[in-house]
């Protein structure tokens, strides 16, 4: 059903097990919501909760927003910087 209706917008999709997982892991949706606040981007889990995503249109921040994750989850958060093109 959502592929016939694509969005413009991707950070209007939805993750229905996100609220579990964010009721199991605490830290994780008051680390994401800080960024969110503080960096003006919006996260998003991926299926059950093995990883975060944002998008994001200057590649600057790429940087800012990896720095920012570091300092919430420690040195060892894995980042990976990608392109979507069509």
């Amino acid at each position: 059903e959502w592929l016939a209706q694509p969005v413009r917008d991707p950070s209007s999709l939805g993750n229905t097990l996100a609220e579990p997982v964010f009721g199991k892991y605490l830290a994780l949706p008051t680390a994401l919501e800080a960024l969110s606040q503080t960096m003006g981007v919006v996260f998003r889990l991926t299926g059950s909760g093995s990883a975060c995503f944002a998008f994001y249109t200057d590649g600057a921040e790429s940087e800012s927003i990896r720095q920012a994750l570091i300092q919430q989850w420690g040195v060892g958060t894995w980042f990976c910087d990608t392109r979507i093109s069509a």
